[in-house]
């Protein structure tokens, strides 16, 4: 501890400064004597309330004063800003790995492009990466200081909703490798325009050197248009005349064909991922084993056993029916890519779609894009939520079948009684909507 607290500076207790965590917490439940919790700000209450309970269960605590009763000041590292001593850490924590850092985000496919980056190098390096949905300002540190020593190449998922989020983590954990997938409507409900969100993600090139790399996908004319800025070499991906390519894409029942060419080589793959869209995902992991000097036959057999466990997307077959559980959030692109891989299922097509959230003053003519191509790739469409009725007239309008259901629970049991062996379900929602509940009742009461 008295390492990292030298470097962010406050005040260190005795028992604080001789403590050593190899886990980071800002949920007092999850304390214990190996970690470090950190009291922040929540949306109902202040963790500074639980600091007690937290050093009850052996941990050393993060927090701004005044400190409550409770609370063992010889066990606490008191500072004015936890959140920014919590960030000095997690680059602490990265240095103590010795690891560079392959930096990715984008609108769509930042934890598919994470997961398949990690799988293309780790058979060459010692990779780490950020792990679930920490890839924010606080779960960024945390996945660092539980990385293990030492380490060649750390895979840093980063997240944003506002400008300068990026350079925040990107001051954390500084990217030899940046990797931009692409620039949609995701987030333009905080930003104002997506010409500011392509601002925003772009803050991941600022802190390129000469010597470092920015894979960008060509593709795609707002990432195209920042290649001006890198400072370093920029490796491309996304079209014809790319340093990486896939072409010939097909989707198969669970997973999609390509060929993968880089340079002048060229070698089939089969990634075992649900989506025809996975493809530019491997494509990008592709072009960063590329940057670092890997060779096609090995990228391409790595891809090849991919594991499918850190995707999002879900395919579960239970009870006689198929469940594709891609809950995890949604954006207009990601629903669409979905639907994709439904129209492509054997039996009756179940699509149910939820809120899309975030996407400013265009989100309902983007919900009514979905609910015209949902109506094309399902046989009946279900729609949850206020926004999601957009999703719900347009799919009709289109001449598909369609329900509207006032809340989880009432569609979980329609559900529950409409659903037949044979049939396949697709559940698509932003995250606070909570499909995914649905998801595991639907599970639960099949097996």
């Amino acid at each position: 501890m008295a390492d990292a607290a030298a470097r962010a500076g406050g005040q260190v207790g005795a028992g604080a400064a001789a403590a050593h965590f190899s886990r980071v917490v800002v949920d007092s439940r999850e304390a214990g004597p190996d970690s470090l919790f950190v009291a922040l700000p929540g949306t109902r209450t202040h963790g500074a309330h639980f600091a007690g309970a937290a050093q009850a269960a052996g941990a050393t605590t993060l927090m701004a004063g005044p400190l409550p009763p409770d609370v063992d000041k010889n066990r606490v590292w008191q500072h004015d800003d936890p959140l920014g001593a919590l960030g000095v850490v997690g680059r602490w924590a990265l240095e103590c790995t010795g690891a560079r850092v392959v930096g990715i985000t984008g609108s769509v496919g930042k934890s598919s492009t994470r997961a398949l980056v990690h799988a293309v190098l780790a058979g060459s390096f010692r990779v780490g990466a950020t792990p679930g949905n920490l890839n924010t300002a606080i779960g960024l540190p945390m996945a660092l200081v539980a990385q293990p020593t030492p380490l060649d190449w750390f895979v840093a998922e980063m997240g944003m909703r506002a400008a300068g989020e990026i350079t925040r983590l990107t001051a954390i954990a500084p990217p030899s490798v940046a990797v931009l997938t692409n620039i949609g409507y995701a987030h333009v409900g905080q930003l104002g325009s997506i010409e500011a969100v392509a601002e925003a993600k772009a803050e991941i090139l600022a802190g390129l050197t000469a010597g470092d790399v920015a894979v960008l996908n060509g593709a795609d004319p707002r990432v195209a248009r920042l290649a001006g800025r890198v400072s370093g070499r920029v490796v491309w991906f996304g079209t014809p005349d790319a340093d990486v390519e896939v072409r010939a894409v097909r989707a198969e029942r669970g997973g999609v064909a390509f060929e993968l060419r880089m340079g002048t080589e060229t070698m089939p793959v089969r990634l075992p991922w649900d989506g025809v869209h996975q493809a530019d995902n491997a494509a990008a992991a592709a072009a960063v084993a590329c940057a670092l000097g890997q060779p096609l036959a090995a990228v391409a057999a790595r891809l090849g056993q991919a594991s499918a466990a850190d995707s999002h997307f879900r395919r579960v077959v239970v009870g006689g029916i198929t469940i594709l559980d891609d809950t995890y959030n949604a954006s207009p692109a990601s629903a669409r890519a979905g639907l994709a891989v439904l129209a492509q299922e054997p039996g009756r097509r179940v699509a149910v779609v939820g809120d899309m959230l975030e996407l400013g003053p265009s989100e309902e003519t983007l919900h009514r894009e979905v609910g015209t191509a949902a109506a094309e790739c399902a046989d009946l469409v279900w729609t949850v939520g206020d926004r999601a009725r957009w999703v719900a007239e347009a799919a009709c309008a289109a001449g598909g079948a369609t329900a509207v259901f006032s809340g989880l629970d009432e569609l979980a049991a329609a559900l529950g009684r409409e659903l037949h062996a044979g049939d396949v379900v697709y559940l698509k929602a932003a995250r606070a909507v909570g499909l995914d509940r649905v998801a595991r009742q639907l599970m639960e009461d099949r097996r």
